[in-house]
């Protein structure tokens, strides 16, 4: 029960190295050895552990019901690390393997980890019961598993084992339809997390689809997946949690969801193909050159399946389908596609619903964020008017990405605060006030696009209000040319003595040379770019950590640009020039 045909298809595409890739992954797999979320590989010497954080040594009670069991404990614990495990998505890379090489230890491996699983996991028991969007995506990672494995499963040898499958994914589907992560149709706390519970009622409804419970769920799943294309998804195709990374899980879903649909004779509506079509163009209007998205808003590698080949930040493989395309492997899982447009778009593109904007010429694309905070600001960032550079397909100014959400609430704050953007911070304020949340923010800033052509964009906010002025206001302009960016600023209401500060990020690997008022950016020792700075700024040089990915942490280089107002004016302006010439 799957959108994909299983045929030998599914692997002759594959290049050698892919699959050398693909059977040493599953190979650690079925050897109990994990690198998740910035782990880095770890072996289960003896049976696996699956309420333990293997990063810490922190152990979560088995015993325990599953909801009174705390979410934040001690510094450095974190709870994704059971619930990626137990999310299964290496099972699918197992399910591959043999189909790959058709070594039957994979299949084995399978029955043993899901049989133990199941053994130490009572339903409603432990931390892996805690979370309906978790046991949802195990049951669909677990569906497809086994439809990968089904012509050796289905051996009179492995009876005992389909029994206790079936069981347990009937189990899982009761918790999610009583557990969903939902509190009504205003309810904006929901999200890609009472997706993914719809998305895992939907596939075990279909598994169950000759019982009446298994009816009533497809049924029930159906509708509301329907109308949260309507409530999630802006008219754009953007999606409202303002993250490209929740971007790519939903849409994720949504595919995953309407080509079960379609084979199945149970189609979604034409809006919903067409939204999901805008999604599919968004990915390509955002992937930079190489395939990689910029790291806007959280970030937590989530997703519903998974082979491990692809490079966790390359979201290519979303993009709408064309006949000569490349094959991607994740796309194939999600919805059968054999070809996908790997390029990205090249010609600029708005989507103000969302909040995105993409400068592009032939040699750079910028990306901005200035838009409204949707979803309570829930997996949003103090980003407002941040800009990301790609020039020549080499990433030059980046967002910093999330680092990690509850195991270390300072660095969890640090990485979505206004000094972690390419922005402007006055007075070390905050774009956005946090309070005393891990999640979610005030739209204090209200960003507002005030022009936009082709080649330009003029925004701004009026956030900074911890600082109490009437008034405040932040403008930023940026014309794209054939020959470097104009970055033009405007600050009203601020004071003589207030320190105004600009961040920079560099991409990692890039290093800078001072001269003056210029700063030489290098890749590799060559002169990459040049960030003209405006007389009487002082320029610092320091570091940040980099986070590609959720735990990861690389040496990187930030600017600062300080300067203190002297003068008692209406507005201040400054302009910034990023020069690359010829």
């Amino acid at each position: 029960m799957v959108p994909f045909p299983l045929t030998g298809d599914l692997v002759e595409r594959l290049s050698p190295a892919e699959k050398t890739r693909l059977i040493a992954k599953a190979d650690a797999a079925c050897c109990q050895e994990f690198d998740l979320l910035g782990s880095g590989a770890y072996q289960f010497k003896d049976r696996m552990d699956w309420h333990l954080d293997f990063k810490s040594g922190f152990r979560w009670p088995s015993d325990q019901v599953s909801h009174r069991l705390p979410s934040v404990t001690q510094q450095g614990v974190d709870i994704k690390i059971p619930w990626e495990l137990s999310r299964f998505n290496h099972a699918v890379s197992m399910g591959l393997a043999w189909r790959l090489s058709g070594n039957r230890k994979y299949a084995e491996s399978f029955v043993s980890q899901v049989e133990d699983w199941i053994a130490n996991n009572p339903v409603g028991y432990g931390v892996n019961w805690a979370c309906a969007m978790d046991v949802a995506i195990r049951a669909v990672n677990w569906v497809v598993a086994f439809s990968l494995f089904h012509d050796v499963l289905m051996k009179g040898a492995f009876e005992g084992f389909r029994k206790k499958l079936a069981g347990s994914l009937w189990k899982h589907a009761r918790f999610i339809h009583t557990h969903l992560e939902w509190l009504g149709p205003k309810d904006d706390a929901g999200a890609n997390h009472f997706l993914s519970d719809l998305t895992g009622l939907y596939t075990l409804g279909l598994f169950f689809c000759n019982t009446v419970n298994g009816k009533c769920w497809n049924r029930f799943a159906h509708k509301q997946i329907e109308e949260e294309m309507v409530r999630q998804v802006f008219p754009d195709g953007v999606h409202y949690e303002c993250s490209l990374s929740y971007h790519r899980l939903c849409l994720e879903m949504f595919m995953w969801c309407e080509a079960l649909a379609t084979k199945t004779g149970q189609r979604f509506s034409a809006a919903y193909h067409g939204r999901l079509k805008k999604m599919q163009q968004f990915v390509a209007d955002y992937v930079n050159p190489s395939g990689n998205a910029p790291m806007i808003g959280d970030n937590d590698d989530g997703r519903l399946l998974s082979s491990g080949l692809l490079a966790i930040g390359d979201h290519r493989y979303l993009m709408s389908q064309i006949s000569d395309g490349t094959f991607f492997l994740e796309r194939f899982l999600l919805d059968g596609t054999a070809a996908v447009g790997c390029s990205s778009a090249t010609q600029s593109a708005a989507y103000p619903d969302g909040g995105f904007y993409f400068l592009k010429n032939n040699r750079a694309k910028v990306a901005v964020r200035a838009g409204r905070l949707a979803h309570a600001g829930g997996h949003a960032h103090n980003d407002q008017l941040s800009f990301e550079l790609n020039m020549d397909g080499r990433e030059v100014f980046v967002d910093r990405g999330s680092f990690v959400y509850t195991s270390d609430p300072d660095a969890r704050n640090l990485y979505r605060s206004t000094v972690a953007h390419n922005v402007m911070q006055i007075n070390g304020a905050e774009q956005n006030r946090f309070g005393t949340r891990l999640f979610g923010v005030e739209d204090e800033t209200q960003a507002q696009v005030i022009e936009q052509s082709e080649f330009s964009l003029e925004a701004k906010h009026g956030g900074f209000r911890e600082l109490m002025r009437t008034g405040a206001e932040y403008r930023r302009r940026l014309d794209l040319g054939a020959d470097g960016l104009t970055i033009t600023e405007t600050v009203a209401a601020a004071e003589p003595g207030d320190v105004l500060c600009w961040f920079f990020h560099l991409a990692p690997g890039l290093t800078v040379r001072c001269i003056e008022e210029r700063v030489e950016i290098l890749d590799n020792d060559k002169p990459l770019c040049l960030l003209n700075v405006f007389p009487g700024a002082k320029v610092v040089v320091q570091g940040f950590p980099h986070s590609p990915s959720y735990g990861v942490q690389e040496d990187a280089k930030t600017l600062t640009v300080e300067y203190v107002i002297g003068d008692a004016l209406p507005n201040h302006a400054y302009q910034f020039v990023i020069s690359w010439g010829s």
